[in-house]
């Protein structure tokens, strides 16, 4: 409930529940993401629209997701998480019962392909990255199709902004929030693995038949044509 101040009381009490019935945990961390929106953040994140910044669809609306583009974001999910880590290792180092994590749950935008905030709009006509190039040009032999149809379309241009190398359209902005959402949530399992280095795992909203582009379902999320940009974007994530 405040800054810096954590309660471990719920995350306990499933462990003493779990080893009174011979059972193992695989926990689920929604820290700045759940079902594509920050409903669950703590209230002196959701005040803060300046600190926290949230993602502006394409009206230019403020939605109830926190952008992955901010490092005031990140931080504050990356300490809590870790704080979380060091308390497991702490308490169950031992025991075992908390075996696996699943870093936030079904990220992507609803309601947009990509972010049209500040920050969004200055990174998407800035360079491509040189990891997701590099990590591209490595694999080039075993990209998915999807991957190859978006990166083809520049004659497999090597560097450029994400409009020069990947062209234009709803597949490239969710490409980029792709490897914005990996790249964060990466961060958070690296700040969490430093301090208790168990599995951890992403999942994804599933495209479904009436989905007519991305935004319809969460846009930047693990979907099956998305693991390219994630196997680029989040190296520690394990599954």
């Amino acid at each position: 409930p405040v800054e810096g101040s954590f309660s471990f009381g719920v995350v306990d009490d499933m462990i003493a529940d779990a080893r009174a019935n011979d059972l193992r945990l695989v926990l689920l961390w929604f820290g700045s993401w759940k079902n594509g929106q920050s409903h669950y953040i703590p209230e002196w994140m959701k005040a803060d629209f300046k600190r926290f910044p949230r993602v502006k669809g394409e009206n230019g609306k403020s939605l109830e997701i926190l952008t992955p583009l901010s490092q005031a974001c990140l931080e504050a999910d990356a300490r809590a998480f870790a704080a979380l880590m060091r308390h497991l290792r702490q308490v169950d180092e031992m025991n075992r019962t908390v075996i696996m994590i699943q870093v936030q749950n079904e990220v992507g935008i609803i309601g947009s392909p990509r972010d049209h905030g500040d920050a969004a709009a200055s990174a998407f006509n800035a360079q491509v990255p040189e990891e997701l190039m590099d990590h591209l040009e490595r694999n080039r032999n075993n990209l998915l199709p999807e991957t190859n149809e978006i990166w083809g379309s520049s004659g497999f241009k090597t560097e450029g902004t994400w409009s020069e190398v990947f062209g234009t359209g709803d597949k490239v902005d969710e490409l980029f929030m792709g490897w914005h959402y990996a790249d964060y949530i990466n961060k958070v399992a690296q700040a969490g693995k430093a301090e208790y280095p168990l599995p951890m795992f992403v999942n994804a909203w599933i495209v479904q038949a009436s989905d007519k582009r991305p935004g319809d379902y969460p846009s930047g999320g693990p979907q099956a044509h998305m693991l390219d940009i994630w196997r680029a974007g989040a190296p520690d994530i394990d599954l």
